[in-house]
């Protein structure tokens, strides 16, 4: 018995590659939005354990964190004078309640390094030089003490800023948010498009939008109706 194998003809092989490639069309959206939802999630994430390490640490210290405890109380912030403030080396204060660096980079902040530990080892350490700032993709609201539920402490580091200045927390480069010259604070579109997450006192992180951004700020302003940072990088 003789047996017959057809073969693709050429018009039916382009057919089969049309209809290949249009499904691969079809899916981009679909994967892009995947990776998009598992970049907010861990971003998400980060800032909930985040949270949790700063509450940990300002146990015992009337609840604040330790950019705003004086440093003879086991803080940063001076006790006379005012300092060069950085968040990254803010945040290696939180090293032993964070566990891992790791948590300091949004999944979906590009050309981020990520730092395996808090220590000074060139390629891996939080705190070798190429890492630090480098290695951090969330500010820190120097204003925010902690007496307010609903108040940002931390969140994406993609926020316009209206310069630098001299906080009262005792920094001397902090980021300024003037909210007297109108909403000029607003999400640019370096992390997670035009929003990002905040971490809020109560341990609550939301995705916001720039025009729900001043509700997380504006609650405890200086007389010139002014919220400070430490921006990331």
């Amino acid at each position: 018995m003789r047996h017959s194998t057809r073969a693709f003809t050429r018009i039916e092989f382009a057919a089969l590659i049309a209809v290949l490639a249009l499904l691969g069309v079809l899916a981009l959206p679909l994967l892009a939005a995947t990776r998009a939802d598992s970049d907010r999630a861990g971003c998400f994430n980060n800032l909930r354990l985040l949270g949790r390490g700063i509450t940990v640490w300002g146990d015992d210290r009337d609840g604040l964190p330790p950019w705003i405890t004086y440093v003879s109380r086991g803080g940063t912030r001076p006790d006379v004078g005012v300092k060069a403030g950085s968040a990254w080396f803010e945040f290696t204060t939180l090293s032993n309640e964070l566990v891992t660096p790791r948590l300091l980079a949004c999944p979906a902040d590009t050309g981020v390094k990520v730092a395996s530990e808090f220590s000074n080892l060139g390629g891996r350490g939080y705190m070798a030089t190429g890492m630090r700032s480098l290695a951090t993709s969330y500010f820190i609201n120097m204003d925010n003490l902690g007496r307010v539920p609903v108040m940002a402490v931390t969140g994406d580091r993609n926020l316009r800023t209206d310069g630098i200045t001299t906080c009262a927390q005792g920094v001397n480069n902090a980021d300024r948010i003037n909210f007297n010259s109108g909403n000029t604070t607003v999400w640019t579109n370096a992390v997670h498009g035009l929003q990002g997450h905040l971490l809020r006192t109560d341990g609550s992180v939301a995705l916001t939008v720039s025009a729900t951004l001043i509700a997380d700020f504006q609650r405890l302003l200086d007389d010139n109706g002014s919220a400070h940072l430490l921006r990331a990088r």
